[in-house]
């Protein structure tokens, strides 16, 4: 029989096993500000990220797109559709999908694409959401499950919000399932349609990131001059994580040097230790493009070379290198451009 929230124990619509018969698919939406005690669990790192879309820095464009979508849904008390954002690492995705359960006031677990392994797992994960936010993070490895249909079992799930277990079928509070990919091409066709347009996060401009940097003066409980944050952001390759990365290290050398504050030669020396130049390029950077410079290479050739496998050099090496125009790709390979021999002619005897 089915069960209604109020009757049972469970809170959930359930279908006791008659084949035959149906789900509800009119499990009442129950918005997430009308509820209580609903899951939530901040990404790591949580204390450096900012705490409401207000105080989020940069891609202007897609917060006020958001913005637009949580004020509607509120307004209609409806769950907000379903998204996809698509960058590079360390653009701001879980930050996004964070603050986006937080401005819906409903629950928030997080998950990677390769941990969705099984339907009652999936389950266990969004009974507690109450309408909140479900985040899946690397969401292009859904559809390399072997032993598991993930994506067949996801679409009912996304479109109707019925889960297909072995004791039947059972409803569940509307969500939201957020995906987060390096490669949105990847995603399944069919999960693809359901995710509506998708959020193409940008590179960051030099005045956001040094905007972000400057803002971890008090989270970091520390001083920093407006050159040396200028100086961070430069070398953090368009990547707010890799700008909070390098401003930590850099606190770390301020206070293991005892000085005051972080300075110009704070940021210079720290980057000397991480072996990152003044146009942000790093070592496995450098190696490429010394290696680009004799002739073209394979994809698979330049993440043997570093030592790495194609997905590490693809999202960390060679997205960098293209956007900044270093590199292109070509049917022999990657190649390295008049403006990469350029850069390489200047770095080479800035970092030994």
């Amino acid at each position: 029989m089915l069960r209604r929230r109020g009757k049972g124990k469970s809170g959930d619509l359930t279908d006791s096993g008659d084949s035959g018969r149906k789900t509800d698919s009119a499990f009442r939406y129950v918005p997430p500000w009308e509820q209580a005690a609903v899951e939530w669990k901040a990404p790591r790192d949580n204390q450096y990220r900012p705490s409401s879309l207000d105080q989020f820095i940069g891609q202007e464009r897609h917060v006020q797109r958001l913005r637009i979508a949580i004020t509607s849904a509120r307004k209609q008390s409806k769950p907000l559709p379903h998204i996809a954002f698509v960058s590079p690492p360390g653009m701001g995705k879980t930050t996004l999908a964070f603050l986006v359960a937080k401005e819906m006031g409903g629950g928030f677990i997080p998950t990677t694409g390769s941990a969705m392994r099984s339907m009652p797992e999936i389950y266990k994960r969004i009974t507690g959401l109450r309408g909140g936010v479900l985040f899946v993070d690397e969401a292009h490895d859904l559809a390399r499950a072997r032993d598991f249909p993930v994506i067949s079992a996801l679409l009912p799930l996304l479109e109707d919000f019925v889960c297909y277990l072995p004791q039947g079928r059972l409803a569940v509070q509307p969500f939201t399932i957020i995906l987060a990919t390096t490669h949105y091409g990847q995603l399944d066709p069919a999960l693809r349609s359901r995710m509506g347009i998708p959020y193409d996060l940008d590179a960051y401009e030099k005045n956001e990131l040094t905007t972000i940097v400057m803002n971890l003066q008090g989270k970091l409980n520390c001083k920093m001059d407006t050159e040396a944050a200028e100086m961070i952001a430069v070398r953090s390759r368009g990547q707010p994580r890799t700008a909070v990365n390098i401003t930590r290290e850099c606190h770390d050398y301020t206070v293991a040097t005892g000085a005051e504050r972080i300075g110009r030669d704070e940021v210079l020396a720290t980057c000397k230790l991480l072996r990152i130049d003044e146009y942000g390029l790093t070592e496995d950077d450098r190696k490429t493009l010394h290696l680009l410079s004799n002739s073209p290479v394979s994809l698979s050739g330049c993440a043997s070379y570093l030592g790495m496998d194609r997905k590490t050099f693809e999202n960390v090496i060679e997205d960098f290198l293209f956007r900044q125009g270093y590199i292109t790709r070509t049917s022999r390979g990657r190649d390295i451009t008049e403006k990469g021999m350029e850069i390489l002619a200047l770095i080479e005897d800035t970092v030994k």
